[in-house]
């Protein structure tokens, strides 16, 4: 499911520990909500997936990306069809595990947006 995967330049620092992100992707996501009435509706949108080889190293759907840009610096024409799986995993190891997020997670994620630092 990587259609409609785009590359965030916007993001290069990591959020959970501030270290440099090796790279960063917004991919489509949809939540299924219910109006007042009961009626069904769907939310369609984008999340970010950032990649940080701190954080990350643990993840089995990151480790080939990380193993990539350990001997590779960037992705060039030369490397793309090296690179093309490990993307391919790790987003769709992204797309099929969205995270879970608490009442918690959403107050500082709204605590950090109000202060600026989202």
């Amino acid at each position: 499911m990587t259609d409609g995967v785009e590359v965030d330049p916007t993001r290069d620092t990591c959020h959970r520990c501030g270290g440099p992100l090796l790279l960063s992707v917004r991919i489509p996501h949809s939540i299924t909500g219910r109006g007042g009435g009961g009626e069904r509706f769907e939310v369609r949108g984008r999340r970010t997936v950032p990649l940080c080889a701190r954080c990350d190293r643990d993840d089995p759907g990151a480790m080939g990306v990380i193993a990539f840009f350990t001997v590779h610096e960037t992705i060039s024409d030369e490397t793309v069809q090296a690179a093309a799986p490990v993307l391919r995993q790790w987003i769709d190891e992204a797309v099929a595990n969205p995270p879970v997020y608490t009442d918690a997670d959403l107050d500082a994620e709204i605590d950090a947006w109000e202060a600026g630092e989202t």
